[in-house]
């Protein structure tokens, strides 16, 4: 592992590796992915709460 960081930051030049355009390269792919997804996922989320609380006769409100 040693050895990769020296190659990472010895070898390449540090400036050829921008924070913006190393790191952060992806992160537009990443949202347009995953965004939809976890919109999906906190709707379901949200209705499996309300039908349990429903199911267990509590109060809908009662958190």
């Amino acid at each position: 592992m040693i050895s990769a960081l020296k190659i990472l930051f010895l070898v390449e030049p540090f400036t050829q590796r921008t924070l913006k355009g190393s790191f952060m390269q992806e992160y537009g792919s990443f949202l347009l992915r995953d965004l939809p997804f976890d919109d999906i996922e906190l709707c379901i989320y949200e209705q499996l709460g309300i039908g349990y609380k429903l199911a267990a006769k509590r109060d809908p409100n009662d958190p």
